[in-house]
């Protein structure tokens, strides 16, 4: 096996790292029903997201086959994925096999047991009491039960973090009983603790035991598998866990996941057999593979922004003509059409047009080369500027250039400055550390739930991209929205935020980019993409090979 991981690798070297951040064939941002305070459930609806795009039928009716190691190829190695708070981006998906949160989505959205069995919100909606499946251990042996849900859950909560802010503490009822105690009714948070990789549960002995830098890459968690092998920058092994609650899975020996930066390498090892799927597929070998034979999967990953320095009053980005000048100047729909296949989709909102929080009443900034000279004039720049711009090796470098490009039509000189993907995630992100008048990528996660967007990236209380100004008014909005227990009212309200961030502008949308799955035609039921949530993914619990 490693032999085989290290000639794949060994093909690498030399070859810049490009991730293509992918985007959308059908990106959906919607919503449904929210369970209302008094709600005894085990199963409820939580949006209505379109499911994945598949361009090939999956085989229907099929017998799973045990046995046979499963390997696949992605973008992006495996980082941190064994301590829930602190796991993001690709390390959801490498962690999910691992560990397991109280509730899942279903393919039709609704809420399903996973470690508990039963929760109930409180008429006053001001609590949710959840039932503990029993006799579950965690793969060190320790049980799982409600002391071990307080612990995590309290990792995540003030003063410690803002992850589930609306949690003000966490009650142990019982062994097996644990009460998530609330301000106030809050539509989001069921959301959030189906689908957040930082609401998984792992064992508090082991984290206590061994601290939290071991802990970043050595899960130990209730789920199907447990780690085999973590080879830092190159592959990560996955073997099944023989107590398995869930008896009966895994179906499979094994998972090997092996970092494959170059598509056309991908490309080449998915045809020679070597491999048995692509994850984070690039746009450019996507189409040739599903036109060979293989299947393609797509769902919205992330919203791709242009953000600016904002907050410095002198800059020169806060003047809105500057921000307005720069979209008018950029064809988006060019772009994505023919740099990204069609697989990539241009967004003006920051919800997708099919969203029933889009909001028609604006009228949008489309190409027009012509305005954008226009605005840049009245802004006082009729011969243009020359900014930098900080973006990784992970995004879309053939989008940014073409970005690039349109800018330099006008006079804006858009000087791109590459940086590792973990300064940008501490630094620019986290920490809002931006030059002054200079710009950066912003990525803000596309979830089924529009809402949870808003609420982690776009009120002034949030923690990324801080060098942005958020309008103060997004603050009331966005609360009311969670608190709202009807879609009618949540719709409104989303509209309205929807509105007063296009007309306000703190950043550019650009584009959606899907999470692309190439698989071969021995895979089946991977387990990704569930109800087209790139969050909503259960890879290799059901997985099997046919022969």
């Amino acid at each position: 096996m490693k032999k085989w991981l290290f000639s794949t690798v060994s093909i690498m070297v030399g070859i810049i790292v490009i991730f293509l951040l992918n985007a959308c064939t059908g990106n959906v941002s919607s919503t449904a029903p929210s369970p209302s305070p008094g709600t005894s459930t085990a199963a409820s609806q939580s949006n209505t997201a379109k499911p994945a795009t598949t361009t090939t039928a999956s085989p229907q009716n099929q017998t799973p086959v045990r046995g046979g190691i499963l390997k696949f190829a992605t973008s992006r190695p495996a980082l941190a994925f064994g301590y829930p708070p602190q796991i993001s981006g690709p390390d959801n998906f490498y962690a999910r096999p691992f560990l397991e949160r109280l509730i899942r989505q279903d393919s039709k959205g609704a809420y399903q047991p996973e470690l508990a069995t039963s929760w109930e919100i409180a008429k006053d909606g001001k609590s949710i009491t959840f039932k503990l499946r029993q006799g579950v251990k965690f793969n060190d042996g320790t049980d799982l039960n409600a002391q071990a849900v307080k612990f995590n859950f309290d990792q995540l909560i003030p003063p410690t973090a803002q992850t589930l802010a609306g949690v003000t503490s966490i009650d142990v009822v019982d062994d097996s009983t644990v009460k998530i105690n609330l301000s106030a009714f809050n539509n989001l948070i069921l959301y959030q603790m189906a689908l957040d990789m930082k609401c998984c549960i792992i064992s508090p002995t082991a984290f206590q035991k061994n601290g939290k830098e071991w802990a970043l890459t050595h899960p130990v968690g209730t789920g199907p598998y447990i780690l085999k092998d973590f080879q830092p920058n190159t592959s990560i092994s996955y073997t099944p866990n023989p107590n398995y609650w869930n008896k009966g899975l895994p179906y499979l020996d094994g998972i090997v996941a092996t970092a494959i930066v170059d598509p056309m390498t991908q490309m080449l090892v998915l045809k020679t057999g070597e491999v048995n799927f692509i994850y984070d597929g690039a746009a450019t070998i996507s189409t040739q593979l599903r036109d060979a034979g293989f299947q393609l999967l797509t769902t919205p990953a992330a919203l791709q922004s242009l953000s600016m320095d904002t907050l410095n009053s002198d800059s020169i980005f806060a003047n809105q003509k500057v921000r307005e000048a720069m979209e008018y100047a950029i064809d988006k729909e060019s772009i994505c059409k023919d740099l990204g296949s069609n697989l990539y989709k241009p967004m003006y909102q920051f919800v997708d047009s099919n969203s029933p929080y889009y909001n028609p009443s604006v009228t949008i900034r489309k190409y027009d080369p012509v305005k954008a000279k226009q605005l840049l004039s009245e802004a006082g720049f009729p011969n243009g500027f020359t900014f930098k711009y900080f973006s990784t090796t992970a995004d879309w470098k053939e989008g940014y250039v073409a970005v690039q490009s349109y800018l330099s039509a006008i006079g804006i000189k858009m000087d791109i400055n590459y940086i590792d993907a973990a300064v940008y995630q501490g630094n620019i992100k986290g920490k809002g550390q931006l030059e002054k008048s200079a710009g950066a990528t912003s990525v803000f996660e596309i979830r089924g739930e529009p809402l949870f967007l808003a609420d982690s990236y776009l009120t002034t209380k949030s923690q990324f991209y801080r060098y942005m100004v958020i309008p103060s008014a997004m603050d009331d909005l966005v609360a009311k929205a969670k608190a709202a227990q009807d879609d009618s009212t949540k719709t409104q309200l989303m509209q309205q935020a929807t509105k007063l961030i296009y007309e306000s502008q703190p950043f550019i949308t650009l584009w959606a980019q899907p999470r692309i799955l190439i698989t071969d035609k021995r895979t089946h039921d991977l387990g990704f993409f569930i109800f087209g949530d790139t969050m909503n993914s259960m890879p290799g619990y059901s997985a099997w090979l046919s022969n």
